[in-house]
């Protein structure tokens, strides 16, 4: 049989970060993958007082992945979404387990921290340790294909290429005409700990900017910059005015600087 993993996630968060994830399992639905319902844990603890809460709640997740996957048969092929939404401690040994099982697994990589994170030996390994643990491996494009080859030591005939993302939508008519004009349109995490250099938009000069998203924080002096709220991924793109998009992560407009911590982690 085949399937691909549910994990008990986040619902109705004003960016991007489950869109991709839902259009997966919406396709995988339709090649007839069956849903493998797996009842982690979603939490993300600020406070350092429940860091160790967090902690807990890491392992717990390991117990149930380990507990569930027994109801897997010899030869079940098993997608899984990598990372996992709900974090947990050691999934190399999930993967183990995994391979002891005979169960064949497919990785389809959203995020990589080993690159998001300047190459910290810590989260190098780990995605190391779990990556070459795969039957097969879905990257990117061939960028992240080699970058996995060079981190990961595996071999190049198991990671095939996505090379773009779907982006499903219920109703593609309520789409708005575009033109090849400004402004220009930032959408999706606008909060300071990623997108500080939005604070230098306003130094830009005969540029207009269409702010969309969460954590937003209006700078004095910005005449270029129009924020216009913030939409779930379904209905975001039948509010988008503009039609050139800008992708960047950081604290300055030279440069994509700093690499981007997940407040989450320990």
């Amino acid at each position: 049989m085949n399937y691909y993993v549910c994990e008990g996630t986040p619902q109705g968060e004003y960016n991007a970060s489950t869109k991709a994830r839902e259009d997966v399992e919406y396709i995988l639905d339709k090649l007839d993958f069956k849903k493998f319902y797996i009842p982690t844990k979603y939490g993300v603890q600020q406070k350092k007082i429940m860091k160790f809460k967090q902690f807990i709640d890491y392992r717990k997740n390991n117990k149930i992945w380990e507990k569930t996957i027994e109801n897997l048969n010899k030869e079940d092929m098993l997608v899984i979404q990598y990372p996992l939404i709900n974090s947990m401690l050691g999934f190399e040994k999930i993967m183990d387990k995994l391979q002891k099982l005979e169960i064949k697994t497919v990785l389809l990589i959203h995020d990589l921290d080993s690159l998001r994170m300047g190459q910290m030996p810590r989260v190098v390994k780990e995605d190391r340790e779990v990556l070459k643990r795969a039957t097969y491996i879905i990257a990117h494009n061939n960028r992240m294909k080699n970058k996995i080859v060079e981190i990961c030591n595996v071999e190049t005939s198991k990671i095939f290429e996505l090379k773009i993302f779907d982006y499903i939508l219920e109703n593609p008519k309520n789409l708005k005409p575009r033109t090849k004009d400004l402004p220009v349109v930032i959408a999706g995490n606008l909060s300071k700990e990623k997108a500080e250099y939005l604070k230098h938009l306003k130094d830009v000069k005969n540029v207009e900017f269409n702010l969309y998203g969460a954590g937003y924080e209006k700078e004095e002096g910005e005449t270029n910059v129009n924020y216009k709220g913030k939409f779930l991924p379904d209905k975001l793109v039948e509010e988008i005015e503009g039609s050139f998009g800008l992708v960047w992560d950081g604290e300055t407009i030279e440069e994509c600087t700093r690499t981007f911590w997940r407040i989450f982690k320990i």
